[in-house]
């Protein structure tokens, strides 16, 4: 991003950023572990670890000692993530009001996500936050995952624009990683999975989604600074 280009697009992650996904993964897995006679219950925090390295590891990492083939466990966790509706509570507060807001200002929206894309369409649709977005790019054979760039390069190709014109927003070192093999700036939500404390200024982390709209609408309104947060 020069600084003679405003920002005209904004890339966001989806689970930790836009949906809390935990509860539900948890619901599915643990149902997974209770049907193999397993007395384990996996926590919310205990989950944490494993919600931003996409599903094989969320798998692996929440049935652990009782998963038995991972690609078979996967499909299973999947099929049934699939035939579950998406609870209204997995939004994160304000997430809404801020799509609407920064796509009433003229910026173009994106999703970027390892999870797989007909689940990324169910989740959105589901919540009623598909309509923001001019593109939704999730994981596919077609494209390696984050934080290969190439996901990040499909999803700023659907929005006509450059990567200098978009920035990415996400809560996890993977979203950070992937903003940098573009030299795009990432904005960081701290409500979300990951800790960007050793890795972001404090001017590039948000608590809440009106604080992260007033900056993303403030940088639209003028030509954007390269930081070195983004190189």
């Amino acid at each position: 991003m020069n600084a003679e280009t405003p920002l005209a697009g904004v890339i966001f992650d989806l689970d930790g950023t836009l949906v809390d996904s935990v509860p539900m993964s948890l619901s599915i897995t643990n149902a997974m572990l209770a049907e193999r006679g397993s007395p384990r219950r996996m926590s919310y925090a205990e989950a944490l670890p494993f919600a931003s390295f996409g599903g094989a590891a969320l798998v692996s990492g929440l049935l652990s000692e009782d998963c038995r083939d991972l690609d078979s466990d996967l499909a299973t966790f999947r099929r049934r993530y699939a035939a579950t509706r998406t609870p209204a509570e997995s939004i994160y507060r304000g997430v809404e009001a801020m799509l609407a807001t920064l796509a009433e200002a003229g910026l173009l929206l994106a999703v970027c996500s390892n999870k797989p894309q007909h689940l990324c369409d169910k989740v959105l649709g589901e919540l009623g936050i598909d309509r923001h977005f001019t593109a939704v790019v999730g994981s596919s054979d077609r494209l390696p995952p984050k934080p290969a760039p190439d996901m990040l390069d499909a999803a700023v190709e659907r929005l006509g624009l450059a990567c200098g014109q978009c920035v990415m927003v996400g809560d996890s070192e993977v979203d950070l990683a992937l903003a940098r093999t573009r030299a795009m700036d990432c904005l960081f939500v701290d409500y979300g999975y990951g800790n960007a404390d050793d890795l972001l200024p404090s001017s590039h982390r948000f608590a809440d989604c009106a604080a992260l709209a007033k900056a993303l609408l403030m940088r639209a309104s003028q030509p954007a600074r390269r930081t070195n947060a983004a190189e």
